[in-house]
């Protein structure tokens, strides 16, 4: 009679063992994240989704700290006059409406993406004019790749808007630029220009923008007291 109670008690014993585990399997598969996105901090506690593009992690959003990885404060700088003769790191929101950093990120100036004290959460950087090529080239080439690069629509984009996809998850913006020799605001909801930390010459630094108009994207040198998006990239 023990023996058979014993044998009872060991059958329930596994019956329930095997539905805890299946219960637990079904709640893992449900709890499972797309291998190719994910979010990232930056110093300031600003969440940002990530995306794998090809072989590279990229920041599915524009960057919007105000502070550099150590802990130092990045200057804003409002101001027309002093935004143009700044020859040290800065950054000022678009159009200087602090409520457009929520969607746009900030803009910045070269200074500012190149500074040794690091603008990139750890672990990231702001690309080269070389991982800039390596996307571009994964997307199909730079008459393609823009659409693919850009948010669809026309909710932030100006209409056409033409041949925007965002099939890459890149989810790109139109924050527009600041001009480096009047310091006027340009382009929001019309270009979507990023930083490379690769200069082309003199007081130029390469980087790359795609409009409202077509799916193109191209890269050009431009001063570098100009104000522009920036997207990291995972080391």
């Amino acid at each position: 009679m023990k023996t058979k109670t014993f044998i009872s008690q060991l059958m329930i014993l596994l019956i329930l063992t095997f539905l805890i585990f299946a219960c637990n399997k079904d709640d893992d598969e449900n709890e499972q994240t797309d291998p190719n996105t994910g979010t990232l901090l930056d110093i300031d506690g600003n969440s940002y989704t990530i995306v794998k593009i090809g072989e590279q992690w990229w920041m599915g959003e524009n960057l919007k700290t105000t502070t550099f990885r150590n802990d130092e404060n990045i200057p804003e700088i409002g101001g027309s006059g002093d935004w143009t003769s700044t020859q040290t790191a800065a950054y000022c929101n678009s159009g200087n409406d602090p409520d457009k950093a929520a969607i746009y990120g900030r803009l910045y100036n070269y200074y500012a993406a190149t500074d040794g004290r690091k603008i990139c959460p750890d672990g990231w950087h702001v690309p080269t004019n070389e991982e800039w090529e390596t996307l571009m080239i994964f997307l199909g080439g730079n008459e393609v790749a823009g659409g693919k690069l850009k948010q669809s629509g026309t909710e932030y984009w100006n209409s056409p808007n033409a041949e925007a996809t965002n099939e890459s998850g890149f989810s790109a913006l139109p924050g527009g630029v600041r001009n480096a020799n009047t310091g006027n605001f340009e382009g929001i909801g019309s270009n979507g220009s990023w930083w490379s930390t690769t200069q082309q010459s003199g007081e130029n630094a390469l980087i790359w923008g795609v409009t409202f108009v077509n799916g193109s994207i191209s890269n050009y040198g431009i001063d570098k007291n100009t104000g522009l998006s920036v997207r990291c990239i995972k080391d």
